[in-house]
């Protein structure tokens, strides 16, 4: 034990009130015998100092029971009051420690708050405090697991520094994206680069930032800064992975563009369909009095080209009507019939051969005016990618319940590049607007591949139906929402 600590102990309670009374005791009887001395025994020789003591000896007894009595008493007052105060603080110190104990923790606390005295008050008023403690102690316990909770599982990262610029907190989303190191911005950093950066910076409005996978594929960051109320200088960030609202905005754009479109080819069409209905009679009437074969054979583009445009202005208002699906069953077999009849001479004029593989009976539940757009717009994309002739194969069969069929060409293809840009809705022709349009509305999925000089292949997968080629409900059959994919077509 270190010597201030001995000096400590030396001056408890106990000693306190017991050495002043020892003392006071010791002086009185001290006090007592010279006295005696210098009033009685100063002049008297050996023997009869001998004889005056023995006959004074009761009362030199009762000046040694009288300090007896005063040590006792000391004593007993110092039991009396140290011993609850000491256990007292020796609970304080435990309280100190584990602030988390009850009053029931202590079961020597209940020997005093019975009492009527000081010490009994004292020891009430500490159970109080013991209990208020407690559930202050409760309130504050809860309210943090309360907002450690929230914020571990908020969707966005959350950093806290102090003014030191050190990180002392981050959540569990934080952690996993700053320790993903498989992505880097156009300038090779990292995500924990950049979230440095801007620690150091102090940025008040921290700029985006966009990472790139192995792969290429993108991903949007934005940033948030606060200071902390907390008086020493620290600051918040957070960090919000923002790709699918991003991709949304750029979804919504192209559907309001496509909304514009399709306003813009309402209008186109209500002012061209008629006079180009008028040229294309006039044309017809004025044919048969040519004579000449080169003004019969331009008399004959004439009424193709406007027929073109016609089908062009059909598109058009295709994609901007917006009518009530009439689903039922639709026999693709029966249906690829009718459209053979009409496309197949089209194609043998332009050195096309039409190639049509049907695996069994195919039926799906759709709209049939839908399902017949979509065939004709992709077989007029695959006959114009085949200038100078080529095969054109339409194939369906059925997998797991699913129709699928493809349309495939062997013209001059797509790059990659453009590929992925049709497939996103950007430079594609209004044919494959509607088809990307129809395929949805009926629960389909679509699908492109192609490589240039290889040509192009779509392929459109929907539900099929229980039994083929009877009459089912509406409703009977839901789109296939587990392959419900978009693909940007």
């Amino acid at each position: 034990m270190r010597p201030k600590e001995r000096i400590r102990r030396l001056f408890t309670i106990e000693n306190k009130i017991l050495v002043p009374f020892s003392v006071i005791g010791v002086l009185c009887l001290a006090a007592l015998f010279v006295v005696m001395y210098w009033s009685h025994y100063r002049q008297l020789d050996r023997e009869q100092l001998v004889v005056t003591i023995y006959s004074q000896r009761y009362l030199l007894l009762a000046g040694v029971a009288m300090m007896i009595v005063i040590v006792q008493t000391a004593v007993l007052v110092a039991y009396n009051i140290s011993t609850p105060i000491r256990e007292l603080s020796e609970i304080c110190t435990r309280v100190g420690k584990r602030p988390d104990l009850s009053a029931a923790a202590f079961p020597e606390l209940a020997e005093y708050t019975g009492r009527a005295d000081e010490v009994g008050q004292l020891a009430s008023a500490f159970e109080m405090m013991m209990v208020s403690l407690r559930k202050y102690t409760d309130e504050l316990n809860w309210t943090k697991a309360l907002n450690e909770s929230i914020v571990e599982n908020l969707p966005i990262g959350v950093i806290a520094c102090n003014a030191e610029k050190e990180i002392i907190f981050r959540n569990a989303r934080a952690a996993a994206m700053l320790e993903n190191v498989s992505e880097h911005d156009r300038n090779g950093r990292t995500l924990s680069d950049l979230v440095r950066e801007r620690i150091r910076t102090e940025e008040i409005l921290p700029a985006p930032a966009v990472l790139l996978d192995g792969a290429g594929k993108e991903r949007d960051l934005e940033f948030g800064s606060w200071q902390l109320r907390d008086g020493n200088g620290g600051m918040l960030y957070t960090i919000d992975d923002v790709t699918y609202k991003k991709r949304m905005e750029e979804k919504s754009a192209r559907d309001e563009k496509l909304a514009y479109t399709g306003r813009l080819a309402a209008n186109v069409a209500h002012e061209a369909k008629n006079p180009l209905a008028g040229i294309r009679v006039g044309l017809q009437v004025i044919q048969p009095h040519i004579s000449g074969t080169r003004d019969q054979m331009l008399c004959a583009e004439m009424i193709r080209e406007v027929d073109r445009v016609t089908l062009l202005i059909e598109n058009l208002v295709d994609l901007a009507r917006k009518r009530e699906s009439e689903k039922t069953v639709v026999s693709l077999n029966q249906l690829l019939e009718e459209i053979a009849l009409l496309y197949g001479k089209i194609a043998e004029n332009k050195g096309i051969r039409l190639d049509i593989g049907m695996e069994g009976s195919l039926c799906v539940f759709a709209d049939e005016r839908d399902i017949r757009q979509i065939f004709i717009n992709l077989i007029n994309n695959a006959i114009k990618a085949m200038p100078s002739g080529g095969v054109l194969r339409i194939s369906g069969k059925k997998d797991q319940g699913k129709i699928q069929f493809s349309v495939a060409d062997s013209g001059i293809g797509m790059s990659e590049e453009k590929l992925r840009k049709v497939m996103n809705g950007e430079g594609s022709g209004f044919g494959l607007r509607i088809v990307r349009q129809l395929t949805g509305r009926n629960g389909g999925v679509i699908r492109g591949e192609s490589a240039e000089g290889e040509g192009t292949c779509w392929t459109l997968t929907f539900a099929g139906t229980e039994t083929e080629g009877e009459e089912t409900p509406a409703g009977a059959f839901a789109p296939a929402g587990g392959e419900r994919e978009n693909h940007g077509l």
